[in-house]
């Protein structure tokens, strides 16, 4: 790597890191944070050795005011820095407050004109910050924390720009990048930097590709409606198909091996496009659910390369026959269009559209049709997975027959051994292949590329070639049957989950569209379905198959998803200040532990369609599917629509009151509840009122409870009540 554009990159990513300074209270406030840098400098001393000293420059040299360093590099942060902070929504004379903690992006969504905002985060590492709070002013020991952290952290790991940039991001992200005391501050002090560094290492590759003469500082100054950067949008489509595509055999391990094989792969995908490029994670502006953002420098060369890592990709999905193909499309973008980016984003998206339209080049189709191929088929055998055809049949496990492919085979494994492991690293002697290099799971980072699987603790493994990335991992059991074992009527259900109107938030939800704000909205949600419910589903008896960007898969006993859906909503709605422009739709559907995986999913995404064609924000609740057929396809029974208020405020609580009975009521009343819910009636509360006459105190409650309480989808709530009761007659 160029040793010239690493320093250029870190000093980007470091250039302001005396605003933490001044914030911690470690300097007078009298003295500016160009200055106030020395002071990180001094105390990030690792072997009597001050590793930050030769980006000091970079501290004191990024503003135009007092840019007399002779050195090229600094004119670059500097010109970076100017492009990324014009996106700011304040005014320096206002004044400034240096405690202001950061207003939360989400709480904007459709409400860019209101002044204020009263929804912030205290500064917090990420992974500590579960909630939003209305103080607008921090404790300066609030920053010192975070400054001590970092401190202590960067002298544990080997400097280079991919560990500075997740330190950053781990203690920066929830600290406001400016502090005036008035004015829109959503824009946290870890994108700021991030883009400078992006900003700044693309306008560098295009003059040095261009052979651009950069002899003063106006010079660069003089690109700004030159189309420097290249926006790059990729798309691994065929996701949906590929991860259903699961027989019964280790269902939930293929599942959910299939699902970290995707969010692997991307990350694949994005880190070798930045190696052939040159560029580094800072250029990411975003990546999840098989989808990703670059920003680098517009150049042929890197056009080039773009294409050429496109094309090995495809090749390599091919040889494989995954069903699954790599999209990707640039389109240029000029330096003033920092600012607002949504014109850019609109032409590539549209640009990804057309090419989902003709998916296949002929050369490929040729490939995929080949005559010899076929004519060779019968001597394979069908994998019992996938259905794909093979050489050769492999165990899922020892005691099993053989009936996967290999390349199913993986997808079992990295379901296996996912939950247990902390890095996925380059390995020569490693069990899976991914693009032509091999790799293992481990518990100590190797001595090649070593994927970081989950935020943790920063150990003392010294290592340059740590990359971090985030999954959600959590299984209390790796089968369905153990699922089950733990679940009233040893019953399932999965819950899915997906952002309303997510095109149209991004589009229209932020009157002011920066590229800084954009990024900060993305990292917003993907946060809270990573690290929000990470924790919601920790000790609970249920496997998260994915959760990432804007959505989630989960699935278990059906008391605790039930339950981690409402503790869902209720965080959300804390999260985004029940914001009513920012919703999502959810599915709750109940189903044996023997049904085929990608029914479950089908069934899914049936109820979930069904939530977004009546009105979105809500919740759909089904128990399951009628054993017909319309259109081709098997429908849902009985599905209810419920809108979240009701949900949360209604049918849960009163779910809550009507389960604790379910131990001690008869039987017979639930199943008569539960039939007379089912009819459209007069009459049904006057035969409930009946039997609260005759029966014991615990038939009494319920019966008073149905009788007397408005609650939406009653019947499929009685439904899970009787389960509950069903398990209470099986044990006795």
């Amino acid at each position: 790597m160029d040793k010239e554009r690493e320093t250029l990159a870190i000093g980007a990513l470091i250039h302001d890191i005396g605003k933490l300074v001044r914030r911690a209270g470690l300097v007078d406030q009298s003295q500016k944070h160009t200055l106030a840098g020395s002071v990180f400098i001094k105390d990030v001393d690792v072997d009597d050795k001050k590793i930050f000293a030769p980006y000091q420059k970079f501290m004191f040299y990024h503003h135009e005011a007092n840019l007399d360093d002779p050195d090229p590099l600094t004119w670059y942060v500097c010109y970076a820095d100017n492009i990324a902070s014009s996106e700011r929504q304040t005014k320096q004379d206002e004044g400034f407050e240096e405690r202001r903690t950061l207003e939360n992006i989400l709480a904007r969504i459709g409400k860019d004109d209101e002044r204020t905002i009263d929804s912030y985060f205290k500064p917090g590492a990420i992974g500590e910050i579960d909630h939003t709070t209305n103080e607008k002013i921090a404790d300066q020991s609030d920053f010192k924390k975070l400054y001590t952290a970092l401190v202590d952290d960067l002298k544990r790991l080997s400097l280079n720009v991919e560990n500075l940039r997740f330190l950053l991001y781990k203690y920066l992200s929830f600290v406001p990048q400016s502090t005036q005391k008035e004015g829109i501050m959503d824009i946290s002090l870890y994108d700021h930097l991030k883009v400078t560094a992006m900003i700044a290492l693309s306008i560098y590759d295009y003059v040095k590709a261009k052979k651009i003469p950069i002899e003063k500082y106006n010079d660069l100054k003089s690109l700004e409606n030159e189309q420097v950067l290249l926006l790059i949008e990729g798309d691994v489509s065929g996701i949906q198909r590929f991860i259903t595509n699961v027989s019964s055999k280790g269902a939930l391990r293929s599942f959910r091996g299939r699902s970290f094989f995707i969010d692997l792969f991307q990350e694949i995908i994005v880190d070798k496009i930045l190696q052939e490029t040159g560029f580094f994670r800072t250029n990411v502006h975003f990546v999840g659910g098989g989808h990703f953002y670059l920003i680098i420098s517009n150049t042929d060369q890197n056009i080039e390369k773009l294409r050429k890592v496109q094309k090995e990709i495809n090749q390599w999905l091919l040889e494989k026959a995954t069903d699954l193909k790599l999209i990707v499309e640039y389109e240029p973008m000029a330096l003033s269009e920092v600012k607002d980016p949504s014109e850019v984003f609109q032409r590539i998206n549209e640009k990804i559209r057309t090419a989902k339209l003709r998916m296949y080049s002929v050369d490929e189709l040729n490939e995929l049709f080949d005559l010899v191929n076929i004519k060779s088929v019968q001597n394979l055998q069908t994998c019992k997975i996938c259905g794909k055809r093979t050489k050769e049949l492999l165990s899922l496990r020892e005691d099993q027959e053989p009936s996967a492919c290999d390349f199913c085979k993986q997808m079992y494994e990295y379901g296996r051994q996912m939950v247990y492991a902390k890095y996925f690293s380059q390995d020569p002697q490693g069990d899976f292949e991914i693009l032509n290099e091999r790799y293992s799971f481990s518990d100590k980072p190797l001595k090649a590329k070593n994927y970081v699987l989950g935020l943790r603790e920063i150990g003392s493994e010294d290592s340059q070639n740590l990359i971090f990335i985030d999954m959600v991992s959590y299984a209390k059991h790796q089968e369905f049957e153990e699922l089950a074992e733990e679940s009233a009527g040893k019953k399932l259900a999965c819950l899915q989950a997906d952002i309303d109107n997510l095109g149209t938030i991004f589009r229209e939800g932020l009157k002011t569209k920066t590229l800084s704000r954009i990024s900060t909205l993305s990292r917003l949600l993907t946060y809270f379905f990573k690290h929000k419910v990470r924790k919601l589903a920790k000790g609970k008896n249920v496997a998260v198959v994915y959760s990432g960007g804007d959505d989630l898969f989960i699935l278990g006993g059906w008391e605790d998803i039930l339950q981690f859906a409402y503790e869902m909503q209720m965080e959300f709605r804390n999260f985004t200040n029940e914001n009513e422009n920012i919703t999502y739709t959810a599915s709750f559907v109940i189903f044996d532990e023997k049904e085929n995986i990608g029914k479950v999913k089908e069934m899914a995404q049936q109820a979930e369609k069904l939530g977004k064609k009546h009105g979105k924000n809500c919740i759909v609740l089904s128990h399951g599917m009628k054993r017909v057929f319309k259109n081709h396809r098997s429908v849902l029974e009985k599905p209810q629509i419920v809108s979240w208020k009701d949900f949360t405020e209604k049918t849960y609580r009163i779910y809550e009151k009507l389960s604790k009975l379910a131990t001690s009521v008869d039987r017979s009343v639930i199943r008569k509840s539960l039939e007379i819910s089912l009819e459209d009636s007069p009459l049904n509360k006057a035969f409930l009122a009946y039997i609260e006459a005759r029966e014991n105190e615990q038939d009494k409650i319920f019966a008073n409870l149905v009788r007397t309480q408005e609650i939406p989808a009653l019947n499929a709530i009685l439904q899970l009540i009787d389960l509950k009761a069903r398990r209470r007659d099986e044990n006795g």
